[in-house]
């Protein structure tokens, strides 16, 4: 069977057998073959528009979703879940699921890149079922994953700022309806799309003064490594059509291809954004209420040069000014976390009360919704920083959050 596809929607392993503009006119190819890597796809990018494809008429088979990390007696299994009902997920994974899983999956990270430091091929052992398991996360409890990267924001490690950028990709293209086996392919590339930073020389990665221009060409060199090194692995292959792109740019001034928006496949845009945002936000002070708010501000002034601007404008959408998982104070008093972001009313979104304004835990499963007319005195007056917050008030929150009922009643911040 055959179909028609853009190019943008091409990805290694798959047999093109028809150009848009005949055979005679590309010279790499002058017959049917098989697309080997992202550069394959970005030579198509210069001559082509469309192509026509074999693919297998085949229905898609039944996938078995992975179990429980927590391996808890009392969590039954994991069923087997459509694309369209995996919001039902909530009632199945435990909040405990989801930091064991946010755990894991840093510690594969941190395995995989300490072996390639050591000198040793990528090996990537474990993190095809990390990626399944965040996307589990991210439908089930997406609050609890954003409140695990603030958690651990003072971290600048390559490991942690991959995991953090897989977040915010999988939150971003769930938000975007990308199906369940794109947004698991997505993830997997976040996690791994600075691997070719392990091949730069450690003296260039921690540089504090002003790069040379050759110094510069060599760091952007880790895209190329990174896709190589990838490639040795047939089942990461395929993440070289997302990887490869992620620092290319709306306007074409992008490296290492300079190829423009238009014929930078979806994935590597979310990809992109999310980068970007990750590197602005990386430092932040959660005291400063405007943080957030400068980050996306900036990415709204690159919105049709560097990025794609309907895809910024998502994007703001999707975040918020307060994103799922922070922690705010009210002009109340009282103390909560961000479950929802409206994206008619970003400054407002739903708030889970968590202390009065005394600092006693509120009992009650609370939440208020900003945007409703009968809080519209209430405002956000900044957000928090998890670190002022002591050990075991933050094990009450993830109590809370997991639906367990705390030993104390209440608790000072």
């Amino acid at each position: 069977m055959q179909k028609q596809v853009a190019i943008n929607q091409l990805l290694p392993g798959m047999r093109v057998v028809q150009l848009d503009i005949g055979w005679q006119k590309i010279p790499q190819w002058q017959q049917p073959f098989v697309v080997e890597s992202a550069e394959d796809i970005v030579r198509l990018h210069q001559h082509c528009k469309n192509v026509v494809i074999e693919v297998a008429d085949t229905s898609p088979a039944t996938e078995q979703m992975p179990s429980d990390l927590a391996n808890s007696a009392e969590q039954k299994p994991l069923t087997v879940v459509k694309d369209d009902s995996m919001g039902e997920l909530k009632e199945q994974v435990s909040v405990s699921f989801v930091i064991e899983c946010y755990k894991r999956t840093l510690a594969t990270l941190i395995q995989s890149f300490d072996q390639i430091r050591d000198g040793a091929p990528f090996d990537g052992k474990g993190l095809t079922e990390c990626a399944s398991n965040l996307l589990l996360s991210a439908y089930a409890h997406p609050e609890v994953l954003t409140l695990m990267c603030n958690l651990k924001e003072k971290d600048t490690s390559l490991e942690q700022k991959s995991l953090d950028v897989a977040v915010l990709s999988l939150l971003f293209g769930k938000a975007l309806s990308l199906k369940k086996n794109q947004l698991e392919q997505l993830v997997l590339a976040s996690l791994l799309h600075d691997i070719g930073m392990l091949r730069v020389p450690q003296e260039l990665v921690t540089h504090q003064e002003k790069l040379t221009a050759n110094q510069r060409k060599i760091i952007q060199k880790h895209v190329e490594s990174g896709c190589y090194m990838l490639s040795a692995k047939a089942e990461f292959k395929a993440l070289n059509s997302i990887i490869a792109y992620h620092h290319e740019r709306h306007d074409g001034r992008g490296y290492p291809s300079g190829i423009k928006g238009e014929n930078t496949p979806l994935p590597a845009k979310v990809l992109q954004i999310a980068t970007l945002f990750e590197a602005l936000t990386r430092d932040r002070q959660y005291s400063d209420q405007h943080s957030t708010t400068n980050a996306l501000s900036k990415l709204y002034g690159w919105r049709n040069k560097a990025l794609d601007g309907q895809l910024v404008e998502r994007f703001i959408g999707t975040i918020g000014v307060y994103p799922v998982g922070t922690l705010v104070y009210l002009n109340n008093g009282y103390t909560g976390i961000v479950m929802v972001v409206h994206s008619s009313h970003r400054s407002r979104p739903t708030v889970q009360l968590l202390f009065d304004r005394e600092g006693t835990w509120v009992n009650q499963d609370t939440e208020i919704n900003l945007t409703e007319q009968k809080h519209k005195k209430l405002q956000i007056t900044k957000s928090l920083d998890p670190e002022e917050f002591p050990d075991k008030v933050m094990d009450k929150i993830m109590q809370r959050l997991n639906s367990i009922p705390p030993q104390e009643q209440s608790a000072s911040q």
